[in-house]
């Protein structure tokens, strides 16, 4: 009974092997086609950075500890580097690396954060510092036994590596159905180390000069036996590892980037030629091209622009072009400028860039003013003004080379020019003759060199036209009224202008005189010209007169007649002596 249970025990145990036999070799494969398919390609390794392809949709990240933890460093967009002509993203750099170091990296579908998506995963090793000796891949002879590796690093240990590999060989009967983790672990050469190249891109698997030959060699050649295989490698002492025909590697890249000619060295750093307010001119530079940092590139502002690495401006994005002349620039603003020489990507490896330097725009003119006096403005005569003339960038209190600014110079009203100006630039005066003005304003533009404000000769001017009218004139009355026996001229109200004199003359009729004369209600006393006069007029005034009669003559006092008796008596005497002078006359004249 007891061995009935037996048998049946073991015959349900084989069962279940086989059924996961038949399941497991399947799996295997899918898992290494997945594997096949998934896999992360590497572009170049240096010893301290390595740089992976970028399928489209797909973001990377390196495996890093933080503190006890292992967690993945997802990749930030400045890591990213886009083609040139495609504007695509190619490739992703993974810097500040520890040289001769395995690093884990992994990538996943974009957008895809979930925690339990697990990223596809590769494992690159960057390169050693020290040099080391190198492995040569030398074209297999026409016998499948000759080897084609040098026997520099041969050992003991390589022998038995190759002992051992030849016992797994031996034992196996289906050597098509390994899995991957099997093809892995053989695929890992002993006491083998990669050659250090940093100019090229490390192969993502590293090979032996046996692999190579074997992966070279016709079908017909691979269906021999391991076991044969083996015998010969024991015979020459080489050390030989298996690799599935499948196996993806970049000694095609590899191959390729040996044929195409040396970068070209970087030239010196782009000189200044010219600027404008809009434009930055560099220096030609023969077979070279011109570079500027777009203006979303981030730049660590503590740090002087010369001093970035080559590394972080290889990060940035730069427009390249053929004319050394950048236009459509903002003024007043700072551009990073490089400059390489020109190359053929299909046979030439990319330019080595120049040190990156900064220049700045020029500050425009549009900005400064001349204050004071208003474009086509008014004034009356007598008026006082003060213009002030106010430059462009006069502001900029803390000046750094490359900065500009405009500056008054002369001023004038359209015939002499003046260079004297007041505090601050202003210019005080009065406005006399009636006319059209038209005031004129010069600025030059200086730039901030070498520690001090230097004058360029770049002048412009700033045209304020006004005119002058005249002032209005302020008239005042003065109220003129005569009493009767009398008149007053001039009479009635009498209009004045500001600051003019005025006269009064007072007329009596016969028989009368001027009484009296008031002046704004008050009596004022009057020359015997009989008139009167307001000097400087500046206010309303009232003036008035009266008249009254002559002085009378007096009647004849007593004792005075006898004077008239004696006057008629004469008169009476002589009238006849008159008569009788003619009656004489006649009576002569009758003899």
């Amino acid at each position: 009974m007891e061995q009935k249970k037996s048998r049946l025990f073991a015959l349900l145990l084989m069962t279940v092997l086989m059924i996961t036999g038949i399941f497991a070799a399947p799996a295997g494969a899918w898992a290494l086609e997945e594997n096949k398919k998934e896999n992360i390609k590497a572009d170049s390794v240096t010893t301290d950075s390595i740089i992976l392809k970028v399928e489209d949709g797909y973001e990377y990240a390196i495996q890093i500890k933080e503190k006890k933890d292992t967690i993945w460093k997802w990749a930030e967009d400045k890591q990213y580097v886009r083609d040139e002509t495609t504007k695509k993203i190619t490739k992703v750099v993974f810097s500040g690396l520890d040289a001769d170091t395995e690093y884990v990296f992994g990538k996943r579908l974009k957008n895809d954060e979930a925690e339990e998506t697990e990223p596809v995963t590769q494992r690159f090793r960057t390169e050693a510092e020290e040099p080391i000796t190198k492995t040569e891949t030398v074209e297999p002879a026409t016998k499948e036994t000759e080897a084609t590796t040098e026997a520099t690093e041969v050992t003991t240990e390589a022998t038995e590596a190759t002992t051992e590999t030849t016992e797994v060989t031996t034992e196996e009967t289906e050597p098509e159905t390994k899995s991957a983790e099997t093809i892995e672990r053989e695929t890992e050469p002993t006491n083998v180390k990669p050659s250090k190249t940093p100019s090229k891109p490390a192969p993502a698997v590293l090979e032996t000069a046996s692999e190579t030959q074997k992966n070279k060699e016709p079908e017909s050649k691979k269906s021999q036996t391991k076991e044969e295989t083996k015998e010969t490698e024991s015979e020459t002492g080489t050390t030989k590892t298996e690799t599935e025909p499948e196996t993806e590697t970049i000694e095609t890249e590899e191959t390729e980037s040996e044929t195409k000619a040396p970068a070209a060295k970087a030239p010196a750093a782009p000189k200044l030629a010219g600027r404008t307010e809009t434009s930055i001119t560099l220096a030609t530079i023969e077979n070279g091209e011109y570079g500027m940092v777009l203006a979303d590139a981030v730049i660590n502002e503590s740090e002087a622009v010369e001093a970035q690495s080559q590394d972080a401006l290889a990060n940035l994005q730069i427009a390249w072009q053929d004319s050394p002349e950048f236009t459509g620039l903002t003024s007043n603003t700072e551009y990073i400028f490089v400059a390489r020489m020109k190359y053929d990507a299909a046979t030439t490896m990319e330019s080595l860039m120049s040190e990156s330097v900064m220049y700045k725009t020029l500050l425009p003119f549009e900005g400064s003013t001349v204050t004071g006096v208003a474009v086509d403005g008014s004034y009356e005569s007598g008026t006082k003004l003060t213009a002030t003339a106010v430059g462009n960038g006069m502001d900029n209190v803390n000046p750094a080379d490359g900065d500009s600014r405009w500056v008054p110079r002369t001023w004038n009203w359209g015939r002499d020019s003046f260079d004297q100006w007041k505090d601050g630039y202003t210019i005080p005066f009065t406005l006399v003759e009636v006319g059209n003005y038209r005031l004129s304003v010069d600025f030059e533009r200086e730039e901030y060199t070498d520690g001090a404000w230097k004058a360029t000769g770049v002048v412009n001017t700033v045209i304020v036209p006004f005119k002058v009218t005249a002032a209005p004139v302020t008239v005042y009355t003065i109220t003129a009224t005569a009493g009767a026996n009398g008149t007053l001229s001039p009479q009635g109200n009498v209009t004045v202008a500001n600051g003019n004199d005025v006269e009064f003359t007072f007329k009596p009729n016969n028989g009368y005189k001027v009484s009296k004369v008031y002046v704004d209600g008050a009596e004022v006393q009057i020359s015997n010209n009989n008139k009167f006069a307001f000097k400087a007029v500046n206010a309303n005034h009232t003036i008035s007169v009266t008249f009254e009669q002559a002085k009378k003559i007096d009647s004849p006092k007593t004792g005075d007649g006898m004077n008239m008796t004696v006057g008629i008596a004469i008169l009476v005497i002589s009238a006849a002596l008159l008569i009788g002078i003619v009656i004489y006359n006649q009576s002569k004249k009758k003899r």
